[in-house]
């Protein structure tokens, strides 16, 4: 029957913003758009005649469906028959319709196109025939529009009389996610192999006879852009619906999904085998629920721009153009161009995210990107910590890709640490740059004990060789070297061989650790760089045994001179996050003004009464206490605290939940007309079901003799003389002294001013003292003697859950030293885990530029110029 009667049709489709790729190589008779003139496609015209075909869409197509509504036909879409354009007419009644010469056989085909339909054509090719685009780049808030302006292919049965029905020529995915998150991407890849026909997902493709439209060159994933300018898409229990679109085709291998949301967590989902038809849409529903440990989760999936240096030889590098000097002008781009230009593996997608150090060093990559603000906010990097000279490849970041110098590549810290010490689990991906001479670390700034390495399954030998630039290799100080002996180089810049996986456990993490990952030499005569991808962190914070006691050092420097002109409330709330059992306080006596140097005079103490007769009091059994101490511990729960032996400024506070009883205040030595200078104390607290024992301390400086502060004396280092004769006058009148043999739980802590052999590797190999200077262990080595059989442990070192045993275990407590060290006897080294050698957090962290007290030389942190050591006792054991 040929076609006479009118109708109208609309149709709508929805698309996004992207470029495109897959490889199915087309019948040969087909390829690039070959044979397709044939009459049986695009009738002859005949002499005279002509046919009317009113303008439909097919019923439920992918417009409809995304959009809500069909397109609406007009004079300004163009329908091409054979190789003529023809603009509908629209009738008296709004239908839209085209006379066309009338074929002799009856077989009638017509591609419709909206308007900008052209835009999805390769520029230069064989409009409508060859090098359609089917973009692997989306974006959720132009979907609708852009699929509107898709072409259509519409074909003629004499079922339809004088319709003319147009189907849409590529498929879609509806994903729908069910949860509480705003979404920034939504990914999918496929799984089959690069030698299996059906690889690719978007792409460029021609016009073959018996299949459509068919990929010909391209990628094998499809990328949905969900930042929409910083705010993400919200999903809900309700479900939000996802549309990709992609080329039809069967996906016997299936899909893999990886969805990442706005505060960078994600989850990777299965999309098992399926097959879809031109003009379907394939439903899928999952509920998006990330680890409760994950803590970050970056995959690149928004970095689709630039070459393909993951070593799939048949999926194709894109970009918005061919330039490679991208960095003469950073924010060219927005991030929301289309990029259908094919470029090499070695071209980048971006211009240097961060391009000098100088500029960015303290700020965030939103506050100092070189690129445009657009383009940092649509790959979602504005809250990392540093992207320094990296730039946007497909699917991964370089860092350092140019020849200049290194790169890095840091994430922002973690304030759901706060009070909380974790355990964290990182892993990445990570490649040379083809023909770098530089080596590659990982840095785990202000805290972190790396205690584990894998890469490819296999484990590194953690070893602390110095190398000389205060690094590393593999000693976990701060720094990871990686070498290419470590992990292999690629041997060509296809990257097939070069790609390594790499896990690590991280221990002692806290607020303020960070986590990077850096070229090694800053040197500007050699080739950098290397690629990272899918970086993983997990983490689980410490879990107390139900039977425990947690205990705390801490050198509060001047009684918290910081804060207390704030009335102690920072100081409160801080103790209170950590909920700390027993805690041993040096220097916990107020001096001077706030934020100055200036004496307050004994009258005007912030902490403290004045004390009278101090010397006096040597070696006093009886309790001493103070007013202003009873007050401020109540602050955070604990309702007991005692004085060490009070002979000058720097006495030693203990605080407790539990009552305490003072065995001794220590103030005389074991010579007479000798002091132990800070004075020091024995205790007693029952806590855990157990009574120990515990001794505070303050050792005197190492610089020179007590009351001789002569050249002679600072340069023969007298000072740490002293201290060994204040270290064994304490031993000899509580650990080691012949009274308190019944006694088995012992805890000896304060600032030793002194450091533990233990650490005398991390010292030389650093440099940090000269021979003489490694002296200062005499203080330290006497509180780890022995004698008659007894004998104390260090317990951040030889704590029996410590992660700090084994070389290259370092944390500084001050500056660069740990000296505020806690001793145990055997039975409390069993129990002890040790959360942190030095916490890390925003608040105890030492300020930089401290006030300099001119007259003594002394300088004052904000709020202690020592960190605390924090030690946890299963008392179960």
């Amino acid at each position: 029957m040929k076609p006479k009667s009118v109708i109208l049709a609309s149709c709508a489709i929805v698309l996004m913003s992207m470029a495109v790729f897959s490889c199915v190589d087309p019948k040969a008779d087909y390829a690039k758009g070959g044979g397709v003139e044939q009459e049986t496609v695009m009738p002859l015209v005949p002499e005279g005649g002509m046919v009317r075909f009113y303008l439909d869409a097919e019923s439920g197509s992918l417009r409809t469906s995304v959009g809500g509504s069909k397109h609406t036909f007009s004079s300004s879409d163009e329908v091409y028959v054979k190789s003529t354009v023809y603009n509908p007419i629209m009738s008296s009644d709004g239908a839209a319709y085209v006379d066309i010469p009338e074929s002799k056989t009856g077989t009638y085909k017509m591609f419709c196109y909206p308007q900008a339909s052209k835009d999805w054509f390769l520029p230069g090719g064989e409009y409508p025939l060859r090098d359609l685009i089917i973009p692997y780049s989306q974006f959720y808030e132009t979907t609708v529009d852009q699929l509107a302006t898709y072409p259509m292919l519409g074909e003629y049965s004499e079922a339809t009389g004088n319709k003319m029905v147009f189907k849409e020529v590529i498929a879609a995915l509806d994903i729908t996610l069910k949860g509480n998150a705003k979404i920034a991407s939504v990914h999918v890849r496929n799984k089959a192999t690069e030698e299996d026909v059906a690889h690719n997902l978007a792409g460029v493709a021609s016009y073959d006879l018996e299949d459509g439209y068919v990929l010909y060159e391209g990628v094998n994933f499809v990328n949905l852009n969900c930042t929409n300018e910083g705010d993400g898409v919200k999903i809900t229990d309700g479900g939000t619906h996802f549309y990709l679109l992609l080329s039809k085709g069967n996906y016997s291998k299936g899909l893999t999904l990886t969805v990442t949301d706005m505060d960078h967590k994600g989850q990777v989902f299965d999309i098992p085998a399926f097959e879809v038809a031109a003009g379907q849409m394939k439903p899928f529903s999952f509920t998006y629920a990330p680890a409760s440990d994950l803590l970050f989760f970056e995959h690149f999936d928004n970095f689709v721009w630039g070459g393909n240096v993951q070593g799939n030889s048949a999926v194709m590098s894109y970009a918005p153009t061919a330039s490679t000097n991208l960095n003469d002008n950073p924010t060219e781009r927005k991030g929301t161009e289309n990029a259908f230009t094919k470029v090499a593996n070695t071209t980048p997608g971006s211009a240097f995210i961060q391009a000098n150090w100088a500029t960015v060093s303290g700020w965030t990559v939103g506050e100092r990107p070189t690129v445009s603000k657009e383009y940092v906010r649509s790959r979602n990097i504005a809250d990392l910590t540093y992207m320094y000279r990296c730039q946007e490849f497909q699917g991964c970041v370089s860092c350092g890709g140019a020849d200049e110098t290194r790169g890095a590549y840091q994430i922002a810290q973690f304030p759901q640490f706060k009070g909380k010490i974790y355990t964290v689990r990182v892993s990445y991906d990570v490649c040379f740059r083809y023909g770098t001479e530089d080596t590659f670390c990982t840095h785990v700034n202000d805290g972190g004990i790396v205690t584990e390495v894998k890469i490819d399954g296999v484990p590194l030998t953690l070893e602390t060789e110095y190398n000389g630039n205060n690094t590393y290799t593999h000693g976990f100080l701060n720094t990871c070297t990686m070498s290419r002996k470590d992990l292999k180089a690629p041997t060509s810049d296809e990257y097939k061989d070069g790609w390594h996986h790499v896990e690590m456990t991280i221990e002692n993490v806290g607020e303020t650790t960070a986590f990077s990952l850096w070229g090694v030499d800053t040197g500007t005569s050699i080739k950098h760089g290397h690629y990272i991808d899918n970086v993983e962190i997990y983490g689980t914070p410490y879990q107390a045994p139900s039977k425990k006691i947690r205990v705390m050092l801490y050198n509060i420097q001047n009684g918290m001179w910081s804060d207390q002109g704030n009335s102690f409330n920072n100081f409160v709330e801080w103790m209170k996050q950590w909920d700390v059992d027993i805690c041993v306080f040096c220097e916990s006596q107020s001096i001077y003004t706030t934020g100055t140097a200036t004496s307050t005079g004994t009258g005007n103490w912030q902490l403290f009464t004045n004390m009278k007769d101090k010397r006096s009091n040597t070696d006093a059994t009886s309790a001493l206490t103070d007013p202003k101490w009873a007050a401020l511990a109540k602050r955070w729960g604990h309702n007991y605290h005692a004085v060490s032996g009070y002979r000058d400024n720097y006495p030693q506070v203990i605080t407790s939940r539990t009552p305490i009883t003072t065995i001794r205040r220590i103030v005389e030595g074991s010579t007479s007309g000798q002091y132990i200078m800070h004075g020091a104390g024995h205790f007693r607290v029952s806590a855990g079901g157990q009574s120990i024992d515990i001794v505070s301390l303050h050792l005197w400086p190492q610089a020179f003799w007590p009351g001789r502060q002569t050249q002679a004396s600072i340069d023969k280092q007298e000072g740490r003389d002293y201290q060994k004769y204040e270290a064994t006058s304490i031993m000899n009148k509580t650990f080691f002294s012949s009274t308190y043999s019944s006694v088995t739980n012992w805890l000896l802590m304060g600032d030793t001013n002194s450091i533990s052999p233990l650490d005398m590797e991390y010292y030389e190999q650093n440099e940090l003292y000269e021979p003489t200077r490694t002296k200062w262990v005499y203080a330290n080595t006497v509180f780890s003697g022995a004698k008659n059989g007894k004998r104390l442990y260090d317990l951040p070192r030889e704590g029996a859950g410590s992660p700090y045993q084994g070389p290259g275990r370092f944390l500084s407590s001050a500056g660069a030293s740990r000296i505020d060290i806690m001793y145990g006897s055997e039975s409390m080294r069993k129990r002890a885990t040790v959360l942190s050698t030095s916490i890390r957090d925003v608040w105890s962290n030492p300020r930089t530029n401290p006030l300099l007290d001119p007259d003594s030389g002394q300088s004052f942190c904000d709020p202690s110029d020592h960190r605390p050591v924090l030690v946890e006792f299963d008392m179960s054991k």
